[in-house]
Order: structure tokens, then C-alpha cells, then sequence
């Protein structure tokens, strides 16, 4: 018979939680403890990999590091779930008595640890059946798979996560409006969908078996060919060593994923209630066991691991003096062929344009913060988000220019020497363009989709709690800091020389570039899709009031939702203006544009964030008039609740919390 870890009654399991509190304190401590030190091992690893070329271009390394991402993310899932359940626990229970309610399946499924369980409990499985596969075609026909194009390496790379993610986007849109009562500490078991929970122990199940079929073919054909082969290559001896590394991996999959799964599916003597801390601390002891197994197999991993720690510590390759010295000589043709003179009054273009743009974002972003009233309402804290986006790529504008001219006055007579890619990464201000650049992008959609669901499901919107204003609002900021960080590493590696102005273009991966482009580029385009879809909503709607003659009628809450949505439709259409045509130019190079008029394009980007400054300065009033209000009682040292000098704009809308 089948069976879940508890009880399958929430209530019979929140009853024993309150009468010993610590049946459940004790296991998550240790779940804390396990995922640390998993996610302290696969971090590194996986870091290591990606970050040296000759590994991270290896197929055998590629999965080997699809695995060790995995095992992070599993490992700082275990550490999130158990800090969130101990708050969970000490908000409920007090020293006296415990009084636990039950929570709806929904609120349980928006939980990032919950989303976060379910995608590496389902990847440990299918990327060992991936990896058993790719391993299977390199030992059974070596010559052709070595001779396998990037087609498959991507379907290797990307196949297991898309089947993950369907199945996960599925499950929450099944539970989405599931109103279970369940426990509020959201166990797996109850916080999805019940059969999905049979799915993901099935899947598991039935990868860990079936790479472990496969490995027992591998052996067997290994040993047959090792007896009628005296001499291997060194790409069939590297073959053979990842084969042997992986195949560890499975006999750890088997005894510590299969077994305890098994246990749990089918309540074997009844442990999967009586020992269910230790069965899943069982899932932990293998994402520790894996770790280690890669370490002592793999050498080239710790030293790799080594040499990144290297250029951390001390900000340049292992190589790097000797290459710049090389260098020196060297410089960099594509700024020599301009007059030194034409570049300096260029730069100082930028310096001007991103004082504007700073000075004019920052007050903008002050006066919102300082007002209770405005800061506290989501359309305002997207506003603020946008106007601080824009400030850093001011001021980064600005940081860049003084840079490079420095870098002309010491180089004036000798021409712009070259330095390793590696070292511009160690530049402030790259970084500040690379993550405003791509913050530009993804905000704009991200605004964009919180405006649809405004002027879409304006009810359920005002409803929203604080995790969708959380979730909107550090979302965008989470990934592209992922992203930044990638690029970071790889180019902390990369000695290719470029100019030490450290253009955008080549001081990031030329991958990484591209991307970027591609990114603000799609993130524009579909923003201004959506906002077509909302102006024809819009438009309707307002038919409909006119005809009804119910204007006056429409809440306050609903004529701030469209006063917004206005206004940041027409930052989209700035955008799409003076951000993605440029963006296209640069991409495609339309009449070879993106050269010859390269500086042109790089102050568009700038005038998008000037004119961005100005339609939120007209078309919400209330900032401008806290904004006068804030040097008011900066100027005469008044106290902002000074009724000489009180501030009415707050009450030009009520509160976006009375709603909630």
C-alpha cells in the first residue's frame, strides 16, 4: 500500500506537531545543517566548472555540471524550507502551547521552496537517466559521439529541464485555485498536487532504475572491449574515466534515492511514517556523497577551483602580469583610428548626459521613498524601481567617461594600449552598464505584466498580498544578478586583449553581449505587445462606462490603476523608440549603422532615461508636489508633519493596504 511521509490527514499531523513541537524542530536543524553543507560543496564546483574553458566545453564536463547545479539547488532548497518552517513554527507555538491553522494548498504552491524541492526532486532523476544515456553512446559507439554536433548537446542540456519545467508549470496551475486545508508548513507531500507527489517519487524511481540498468550494459561491454583492447586514446581513456564517475553517482542514486523512495512509495514496514526525517536525510547524505565523488575523480575540478579563488583574491589571472607586459605594446586599432581629440568631446557628451539623467532620477526616486503614501502602493514601487534603474545607468554613464578619459591622458602621445578581457572585468563601472543594460529589459516586461494583470483582474489585483510585491520587485533584480555573475566568472578566465577603454562590446563574453542585446530587445518587443492588448482592454472599458453614463462611479483604486498603466505605457513607448531600434541596429548592423554611428546609439539609450524622468514628473503631480514639500522642509528645517508645511499629496489616493 502506498503511503506519504506523515500522516495522510494534515490535522492528525498538526496535532502531534502541537503536542511535541520539537517531533519537527530537531529534523529541520538537521535538514539546515545537511543543505549547507551541500550547496558549500556543489557551489564551488559547479562555479569551478563553468568557469574554466576547457572544462565547461567538454560534453562529459557539461552534464557532470548540470548534476552538481542540481545538487546546489536541492541543498539551498533544504536550508530555505527549514528556516521557513521554524518561523512558521515559533509564529505559532509559544512556550506555553501550540496553535497551528491550516493554510490553503495555493498559498503553499507560491513558495519558493516548494517550487524550488519539486524541480531538483524530479532533475536528480532525469538528468542521471540523461547522463547514463550520454554515457551509454559514448562508451557504445565512441568514434560517432565523438563526432556529435551542438544539436545534441543541447538537447542533452535542455531537454531534462524542459520536461521539469512543464510538469512544474503544470502542477501550480493545477493548484492555483486548490483550497485544500493543508499544514502550514507545506511538506511536499501536501503543498502539490496529490498526484503530482505519486509522479515525482514515480519518476525518480524509475530513472534511478533505469540508469542503473544501463550502467550494468556499460560494464559489461566495458570489460568485454578492455580485454581486446591494449591501447585506448586520450579521448576514449577520458570517456572511460567520466563513464566511471558517473556510474559512481548512480550506485550513490540507488542506495540513497532509490531505496528510501521505494520505502516511501509503498510504506515498507511502515518506516516511511515512523523514520520519514531520516529517509529524507538519506536524500541529502547523496547530493554530499556526489560532491565528494567528483572531487577525488576529477582533479582538474580542484584546480580550476584554485585558480578562480586566485583571480578573486588578487583581481587577475595567474597569467595576467606577464600578458599585459606582452600587450603593452599592442593597441587597440579601433580607437586609434579616430582623432584622440573627437573622443574626448564624446566623452564628455556622456558625462553631461548622465549628470541629467542622475539628477534627474534621483529626486524622483527620493520624493516617492520619503512619502508614506506613495511608497507603499505597487504602482508607485514599480515607478521607483524604474527611476533607481535608470539613476545607476547615469551614473555609470558618468563613471565610464572620467574613466576613459583618464586612460587618454596617460596615453595620449603612445595610442590606447590593450589589456586581457579579464581585467575589465574587475571594473566597477562594466558591471553597472552590464546590469543596468539588462535591468532596462527586464523590468520594462515585468511592469508591463503587473500593469496587464491591473487593468485585467483590477479586483484581484488590489487583493495581492505582499509576496507578489516582493516577487515583482526582486525578481527582475535576482536574475539578472545571476546573470551578471555568470558572465563575470567566465570573462574573470578569458586573457583575450582588448582595448583598456573597456567597451561594453568586448569587455563582457561576446556571447554574454549578444545576449544582452537579445534580451532588452524581446523584453521591449513583448512589453509592447502586452500594452496593446491593454489599450484595446482599456478602450472597451471606457466604452462601456461612457454608455452606462457610470463614470463618476469607477474608485479611486481603479482611476490610480489606469493613471498608471498610462503612464507606463508611455515609458514603453520610449523604449521601443529609443531602446529596442537602436538595439536592432546594433544587432544587425542596418547599413553598418552600428559603427559608424555607434555613439549616436549609446545616447539614445540616455535620452530614453532623461525622457523617462519627465513623464513621471508630469504625469503624477504628487511626486513633484513631495518633492517641493521635501526641500521645503529641508530648506526651513521643518518636520514633515509640520502643519505649516503638511503634505497633501498623500491623500490624493487612500492606501493600497486598506485593500488587502
Amino acid at each position: 500500500m502506498k503511503a506519504s511521509t506523515i500522516s495522510d490527514d494534515p490535522r492528525d499531523m498538526v496535532k502531534h506537531i502541537q503536542e511535541d513541537p520539537n517531533s519537527l524542530l530537531h529534523p529541520l536543524y538537521v535538514y539546515i545543517v545537511e543543505g549547507a553543507i551541500a550547496a558549500a560543496l556543489n557551489v564551488p564546483l559547479t562555479i569551478a566548472m563553468l568557469a574554466t574553458p576547457k572544462l565547461r566545453t567538454r560534453r562529459e564536463f557539461q552534464v557532470i555540471t548540470g548534476l552538481a547545479a542540481t545538487d546546489a539547488v536541492f541543498g539551498l532548497a533544504f536550508v530555505i524550507s527549514g528556516v521557513s518552517r521554524i518561523h512558521v513554527m515559533r509564529q505559532y507555538c509559544s512556550t506555553a502551547m501550540c496553535e497551528i491553522p491550516l493554510t490553503p494548498r495555493w498559498k503553499c504552491s507560491t513558495l519558493l521552496y516548494v517550487q524550488l524541492i519539486t524541480i531538483a526532486f524530479q532533475l536528480q532523476g532525469v538528468l542521471l537517466l540523461a547522463v547514463a544515456v550520454d554515457r551509454l553512446l559514448a562508451v557504445i559507439t565512441p568514434i560517432k559521439y565523438l563526432q556529435f554536433n551542438v544539436k545534441y548537446t543541447f538537447v542533452l542540456a535542455a531537454g531534462p529541464y524542459t520536461l521539469v519545467a512543464v510538469a512544474t508549470v503544470t502542477n501550480v496551475l493545477i493548484v492555483q485555485n486548490d483550497r485544500t486545508l493543508v499544514s502550514p508548513f507545506c511538506f511536499i507531500s501536501f503543498a502539490v498536487y496529490p498526484g503530482f507527489h505519486d509522479y515525482i517519487i514515480l519518476l525518480r524511481i524509475f530513472c534511478v532504475i533505469s540508469s542503473a540498468s544501463i550502467y550494468i550494459v556499460i560494464v559489461a561491454h566495458l570489460n568485454k572491449h578492455l580485454s581486446r583492447v591494449s591501447a585506448w586514446s586520450r579521448e576514449q581513456r577520458s570517456l572511460r574515466r567520466s563513464t566511471f564517475t558517473v556510474g559512481l553517482t548512480t550506485v550513490n542514486a540507488v542506495v540513497f534515492l532509490l531505496v528510501p523512495d521505494v520505502i516511501v512509495y509503498f510504506d515498507i514496514l511502515d518506516w516511511s511514517q515512523s523514520y520519514s526525517a531520516v529517509l529524507y536525510s538519506l536524500s541529502m547524505a547523496n547530493v554530499i556523497l556526489n560532491a565528494l565523488i567528483l572531487v577525488f575523480r576529477h582533479r582538474e575540478i580542484i584546480h580550476s577551483f584554485k585558480r578562480f579563488v586566485f583571480v578573486i583574491l588578487f583581481r587577475r589571472s595567474p597569467k595576467a602580469k606577464n600578458t599585459v607586459m606582452v600587450l603593452s605594446t599592442n593597441y587597440s586599432l579601433d580607437m586609434n583610428d579616430e582623432d584622440p581629440r573627437t573622443i574626448v568631446k564624446l566623452l564628455f557628451l556622456y558625462i553631461a548626459e548622465g549628470a541629467i539623467a542622475a539628477a534627474l532620477n534621483i529626486p524622483l526616486m527620493v520624493a516617492t521613498l520619503t512619502n508614506n503614501s506613495l511608497r507603499t502602493r505597487r504602482e508607485y514601487q514599480v515607478i521607483i524601481g524604474i527611476c533607481f534603474v535608470d539613476a545607476v545607468f547615469g551614473i555609470a554613464f558618468v563613471l565610464t567617461a572620467i574613466n576613459r578619459l583618464e586612460i587618454i591622458q596617460e596615453n595620449f602621445y603612445t595610442g590606447i594600449p590593450q589589456v586581457p578581457r579579464c581585467v575589465c572585468s574587475t571594473r566597477y563601472y562594466v558591471h553597472l552598464l552590464t546590469i543596468a543594460y539588462q535591468l532596462q529589459g527586464v523590468l520594462t516586461i515585468t511592469v508591463a505584466t503587473d500593469r496587464f494583470l491591473a487593468v485585467m483582474t483590477p479586483i484581484r489585483y488590489l487583493k495581492f498580498g505582499t509576496q507578489y510585491t516582493v516577487t515583482i520587485l526582486a525578481g527582475p533584480y535576482l536574475y539578472v544578478a545571476i546573470c551578471t555573475v555568470i558572465n563575470a566568472v567566465i570573462t574573470l578566465q578569458d586573457d583575450t586583449p582588448v582595448s583598456s577603454f573597456c567597451l561594453t562590446v568586448t569587455a563582457v563574453s561576446p556571447t554574454f553581449y549578444y545576449y544582452m542585446l537579445l534580451l532588452r530587445i524581446s523584453c521591449v518587443f513583448i512589453s509592447a505587445l502586452i500594452y496593446v492588448v491593454i489599450i484595446a482592454h482599456l478602450y472597451k472599458h471606457f466604452a462601456r462606462i461612457e454608455k452606462m453614463q457610470a463614470s463618476s462611479r469607477e474608485s479611486s483604486q481603479f482611476r490610480s490603476i489606469r493613471r498608471s498603466t498610462i503612464t507606463i505605457g508611455l515609458s514603453t513607448v520610449n523604449a521601443v523608440l529609443f531602446l529596442l531600434l537602436p538595439d536592432v541596429i546594433k544587432y544587425i548592423g542596418v547599413f553598418d549603422y552600428s559603427r559608424s554611428n555607434v555613439t549616436t546609439l549609446y545616447s539614445l539609450s540616455m535620452t530614453n532615461v532623461v525622457l523617462n524622468a519627465f513623464i513621471f514628473a508630469y504625469r503624477h503631480k504628487e511626486i513633484m508636489e513631495n518633492f517641493k514639500h521635501l526641500m521645503c522642509t529641508l530648506l526651513r528645517r521643518r518636520k514633515p508633519d509640520d502643519p505649516q508645511t503638511s503634505n497633501d499629496a498623500g491623500k490624493v489616493l487612500p492606501n493600497r493596504k486598506a485593500f488587502d
